[in-house]
């Protein structure tokens, strides 16, 4: 298996998106501009801001192949597509109950911080050109001090009184 994930841009779907199926913030007819694809032996499933699709994979044809036995792996999957709600809506409603109703934010500021994390320290080590060990606790990355230094950098004035 393998996995791809898109963010505004034209990939679009392969050219087997679901007829009659519009997609948020789409471009063109065959357009997903946000999501996930996961591309299996069996077909690939497409998760994205407006819900999930399940594209069969086609059959080979033992004719073109040349083989007898050409045979899928696994089960036969059955093409899905189920559309939820756009989400901006809901995400700017749940936003403006938190201000006027003091209701809990689905991720806080907190949550936001240490999903974060995962990609600053992936860039650290990249620019290390190492693996580095980080302590969750001190937040901290621990016995590397030249990567400890891609943690930030000094503020210029005025900022540096904080």
């Amino acid at each position: 298996m393998t996995y791809e994930t898109l963010n505004t841009n034209g990939f679009g779907s392969m050219g087997r998106l679901t007829p009659g199926r519009l997609h948020h913030g789409a471009l063109g007819k065959e357009n997903r501009p946000n999501g996930m694809a996961f591309f299996g032996s069996n077909g690939t499933m497409i998760v994205d801001r407006r819900g999930l699709e399940v594209i069969p994979a086609e059959i080979p044809d033992e004719r073109i192949l040349g083989a007898s036995n050409v045979k899928p792996k696994g089960p036969k999957l059955e093409r899905v597509a189920e559309d939820e709600d756009e989400p901006t809506v809901l995400h700017a409603r749940h936003f403006v109950r938190c201000v006027r109703d003091g209701e809990k934010p689905r991720c806080d500021a907190t949550v936001g911080h240490r999903a974060t994390n995962v990609a600053h320290l992936g860039n650290i080590s990249y620019r290390a050109g190492r693996r580095i060990a980080w302590d969750p606790d001190k937040e901290e990355i621990v016995g590397d001090e030249e990567a400890s230094a891609l943690m930030g950098r000094k503020a210029r004035a005025p900022w540096n009184m904080i």
